[in-house]
């Protein structure tokens, strides 16, 4: 039998024995290397003038996996930084081939502090201050000695994970001639950020054969809980819940310029953002004027479902390449004023449907709408605003090269509007005005005109039509007044045709309806060219069942009187011809009374029309009660001079007085045979003679009579007051006393009271043959007070008809 003997047992044994004790080594590694990273940085640390501790530190060579737990650090000024993990899993494979291929990490619970102060920074902290190239010690290179070029190793990372993580960033400066002063701070900034997930590919890689060496991004990222903060304003800052970032691809290049970084070609398909809320508030310092301060912006979404691309042009000759295809929407948005507690701005969607960018030049959108708009929050507790409306379409935007655009169609429903003047005179919307502390004429003294030689491009617009559907109100309400007054107009519809910049004299047709109170309606058509330099337009309209009772709280202060009845309609002609207005507004008032509150109020309003108002108003009234008023509007349409008031003043009185000397003369009432008479003498009637001592009626009155009765009859709202006089024929006849050639003799209480009978029973008789000789009817017959005025005093013998 043949025995087999082990050979070369010695290189056995040492092989055996290198292993194990390679395992040992490494297994020894593997303990002890935790501690010995751990050490060595709380060391450096120390070096550096920290107090520092890691709670765990560990290390998986086989799975390629670092962590570290519950690291901290604070320096002798209480600056320093936390670290609740930092999580790092990684390759080992690529190392061999240059590469480092990171397939996660995590970094939670993370705080730093980052200063710049000068030029020197400091992280957390710890200086970070590089060398001067005057303090680096010169080195002899040989000459002509070929470099051999190594290219940096190539780096992807597929996952990021970020949690509960805060950075600060301060930026001051010092000065060095003073070193007692504090530094002064441009930016002290801070950035919390609640989680961030991405899942994609970083790739960073250099190859020999290319000109510009690419880092590349491709994946989609999600952000939550984010939170900006600027320490140098009281209060600004900018958070949001949530952001996610779909579909990005991003290759960054080198530029010419190896400092500014140039983005080819940036794509991101979906971009949402949720919980956006915005502070502005003026600096600490009071420097500058903010218009946004005390004002934060809340929008709950914003969300792009679309591509974005975009190339900048490499060289000056170049394009720049932008691409966008998709839609955008934004919900509820709000922007509150904190100072007033109320919303400045609140919209329930923006949306912008269909966007077409092929280049800065070419902009396309087939429709932006706006739902829910309201501006000017007017209470605290409700959502009533001074403007708002329901939804606003924007059809078939086109803009081309940055200054024209066109558009189809603007649609505009649900409009209401609540403008308001307050009890001290002032306007509701004036508290939202932006306050200044610079006066007017200061900052118009110290203006500045800045002149440059670049052509300004003028900015082209045009609307191929525009239509307001309204079933809401609109409304002013004045509280100044002592009894508060309120105009409310509603179901407004206005359609206009195409509106072109480019030719600002082109007439465009307006259609205009809207209610007025609850029965009134106003309704006009015409063209109107509202571009044009000067004012040009021709209407032509109707107003119906206008109750002008509701002007009372202004008529009543204005003029003493109020409105007791009264309706206004009208037939309306509005034209201007390049600024010059040439209209007519016919007015008719139906069932019109006012009603004075006094009679100083009577003669001051008398005084101001130059007649008797309300008995002149009788005489221009037709059958049915109702007062046809001609007002002419000429004048420069642009002056602010006209005055509405004194127009139909002038109106009411022409028509009072054409209607004395066209429609009265024919009855021969009128005093004054070759008419020229004033208004106020054109109001009384020719009076009715009676013989001295009589209460007889003449028969010479009876064509009189008649043709009073016939006026009558034609204005039914007439009413004629008579007043009985006594003249001296009648003093001679009764008492057989001649008051002309005795200018002494004065008569007894008794013979007084007998003229005064004689003229109560000449108005009497007068009175009486109307009812029952013409057929007036008693009401409209008003018989005066006889005061007594002597024997001489007047030249009437007989009865004064007047209205």
């Amino acid at each position: 039998m043949k025995i087999f003997k082990p050979t070369n047992s010695t290189a056995i044994n040492v092989t055996i024995l290198s292993l194990a004790g390679l395992v040992l080594i490494t297994s020894a590694t593997i303990i002890f290397l935790p501690n010995i990273v751990r050490l060595t940085a709380t060391n450096w640390l120390s070096n550096n003038g920290f107090t520092s501790s890691i709670e765990t530190i560990e290390i998986n060579l086989f799975d390629s996996q670092v962590e570290i737990n519950n690291a901290t650090g604070t320096n002798s000024e209480g600056r320093g930084f936390s670290i609740g993990k930092i999580y790092l899993d990684f390759s080992w494979t690529p190392l061999q081939d240059q590469e480092i291929v990171i397939t996660g990490i995590e970094l939670a619970d993370i705080s730093i502090t980052i200063r710049k102060i000068n030029e020197d920074l400091y992280i957390s902290g710890i200086p970070l201050t590089s060398r001067s190239t005057d303090d680096l010690e010169a080195v002899d290179t040989p000459e002509e000695v070929p470099q051999e070029v190594h290219l940096p190793w190539n780096v992807s990372l597929e996952k990021l994970q970020l949690s509960n993580i805060n950075v600060c960033y301060q930026q001051s400066t010092t000065d060095s001639s003073n070193t007692t002063a504090p530094p002064v701070i441009q930016q002290d900034v801070c950035f919390d950020l609640g989680s961030l997930h991405w899942k994609g590919q970083v790739d960073y890689t250099l190859t020999e054969d290319q000109a510009k060496h690419p880092f590349n991004i491709n994946g989609n990222i999600s952000i939550s809980e984010i939170t900006i903060k600027n320490n140098h304003f009281d209060a600004a800052s900018l958070s949001y819940d949530q952001i996610k970032l779909g579909g990005i691809l991003l290759n960054l290049h080198d530029a010419p310029d190896p400092e500014i970084p140039t983005l080819l070609p940036l794509k991101v398909d979906n971009l949402e953002f949720t919980g956006i809320n915005s502070c502005f508030q003026k600096s600490k310092n009071g420097a500058g004027e903010n218009p946004l301060d005390g004002y934060c912006l809340l929008l709950d979404k914003f969300n792009w479902a679309g591509a974005i691309g975009y190339s900048p042009a490499a060289t000056p000759a170049d394009k720049t390449l932008l691409h966008a295809e998709g839609t955008l929407a934004l919900e509820s948005i709000n922007l509150t004023n904190k100072h007033l507690g109320k919303n400045a701005l609140s919209i329930g969607e923006l949306r912008f449907d269909e966007i077409l960018v092929t280049s800065p030049d070419d902009i396309r959108l087939a429709e932006l709408s706006i739902h829910n708009f309201g501006a000017l929050q007017k209470d605290k507790t409700t959502n009533k605003s001074i403007l708002g409306f329901d939804s606003l379409s924007i059809a078939q935007i086109s803009l081309k090269n940055q200054n024209k655009v066109t558009i189809d169609t603007i649609s505009l429903d649900g409009l209401q509007v609540a403008f308001e003047k307050l009890k001290n005179g002032k306007l509701e919307h004036e508290q939202w005005l932006p306050k200044t502390s610079i006066d007017s004429k200061t900052a118009a003294g110290n203006s500045t005109t800045i002149k440059t030689g670049a052509k300004t491009e003028t900015f082209n617009y045009s609307i191929n039509s525009t239509n307001i559907t309204n079933s809401k109100t609109i409304s002013f309400t004045d509280n100044s007044l002592v009894e508060p007054f309120s105009a409310v107009i509603s179901k407004t519809q206005i359609s206009i045709s195409t509106l072109d910049s480019t030719r600002p004299n082109k007439n465009t047709s307006l259609k205009l309806t809207t209610k007025i109170y609850e029965h009134g309606s106003l309704k006009t058509s015409g063209t109107i060219s509202p571009l044009a330099s000067e004012l040009t337009f021709d209407l032509k309209g109707e107003l119906r069942g206008l109750d002008l009772r509701k002007f009372n709280p202004y008529v009543k202060p204005s003029i003493s009187h109020i409105i007791e009845n009264g309706q206004l309609d009208s037939d309306l002609i509005l034209k201007s011809d390049k600024g010059q207005l040439d209209s007519n507004v016919d007015l008719t008032l139906q069932r019109f009374d006012l009603e004075p509150l006094s009679d100083e109020a009577t003669k001051e309003l008398n005084d101001t029309f130059g007649l008797p108002l309300n008995p002149s108003l009788a005489l221009i009234r037709e059958r049915d009660g109702s007062i046809n008023i001609d007002v002419d509007i000429k004048g420069d349409a642009e002056n602010p001079n006209i005055n509405p008031i004194e127009i139909v003043t002038k109106a009411i009185s022409t028509s009072i007085a054409k209607a004395v000397v066209v429609l009265y003369s024919p009855y021969g009432l009128v005093v004054g045979a070759d008419m020229l008479f004033s208004l106020a003498t054109a109001l009384e009637f020719d009076p009715v003679d009676f013989d001295a001592g009589s209460t007889k009626i003449n028969t010479s009155n009876t064509e009189e009579f008649t043709n009073l009765s016939n006026l009558l009859k034609d204005k039914p709202q007439v009413h004629i007051k008579l007043c009985g006089y006594t003249n001296n024929k009648d003093t001679i006849e009764l008492f057989d006393v001649d008051t002309q050639k005795d200018q002494n003799i004065k008569l007894s209480d008794e013979q007084l009271d007998e003229l005064v009978i004689l003229a109560k029973q000449r108005a009497a008789a007068t009175k009486r043959h109307l009812i029952e000789k013409e057929d007036v009817a008693a009401a409209r017959i008003i018989v005066c007070t006889h005061k007594r005025k002597g024997a001489g005093v007047s030249e009437i013998s007989g009865v004064e008809i007047s209205l």
